[in-house]
């Protein structure tokens, strides 16, 4: 098991949100586009914009996926996660 830094867990998070928000933003472009090749245009479109959150953050797309995984089932690094979010969410609440 690989121990993650805090300054990993916060790159995580970082791109986590940045990849949060364009799932948000394509999902309903998605589910509207008609015919094959427009979805995969738009797929295409979005893992762009996410490899671009995940790589601005300082994290290799490589490293993301492989901090995402972990905590699907090292719960010690999901409560990393979490407790992480929670304080960066109580900074931007000042």
């Amino acid at each position: 098991m690989t121990e993650y830094t805090d300054a990993q867990i916060d790159q995580f998070l970082a791109a986590a949100i940045g990849v949060q928000g364009v799932v948000e933003t394509f999902t309903p472009q998605l589910q509207a586009a008609e015919g094959e090749e427009a979805q995969n245009a738009l797929r295409e479109q979005a893992q762009q914009q996410m490899a671009v959150h995940v790589e601005n953050s300082g994290l290799s797309i490589p490293d993301y996926n492989a901090i995402a995984e972990a905590a699907q089932t090292d719960k010690a690094l999901a409560e990393r996660i979490e407790a992480a979010a929670v304080a960066l969410q109580g900074q931007a609440g000042q």
